[in-house]
């Protein structure tokens, strides 16, 4: 797994914030809701990184879902940012959930190559061309 330079990454901690959405009986409202999106923001922001970087070293299939995945987190985050309504809690836990099991799974791992391409393809289906 790749090192995180800035924060160590808790899978435990990760693991129970999306398992509270998606296992849920019934959400919380209310200002409980909004701590709980902010801090399933900060998992899908702490997770894109490393799995970006992880996706260089993917092979076959594996590395098509990683760029699937980023571009959905990518876009995601920013309606987030942007306030809108439409970014739930349930998106934010299912993306954690995606982005952790990428991590925690890449699948066959070899040499890094194409970051570049990777971010390319990122900021292509993100324009949507």
């Amino acid at each position: 797994m790749p090192e995180n330079t800035l924060l160590p990454l808790d899978a435990d901690t990760i693991r129970t914030a999306y398992d509270s959405v998606l296992w849920a009986p019934r959400l919380p409202t209310g200002e409980e809701l909004d701590t709980l999106k902010q801090q399933l923001q900060g998992h899908v922001q702490l997770l894109f990184p490393e799995v970006q970087d992880l996706a260089r070293r993917m092979l076959g299939e594996m590395r098509r879902l990683a760029i699937h995945v980023l571009v959905r987190a990518s876009q995601l985050l920013e309606q987030y940012t942007d306030g809108s309504p439409a970014c739930d809690a349930f998106d934010l836990a299912t993306m954690a959930r995606a982005l952790l099991t990428l991590y925690q799974h890449p699948g066959p791992l070899g040499r890094p190559t194409g970051a570049d391409e990777i971010a390319e393809e990122i900021r292509r289906r993100l324009c949507g061309t």
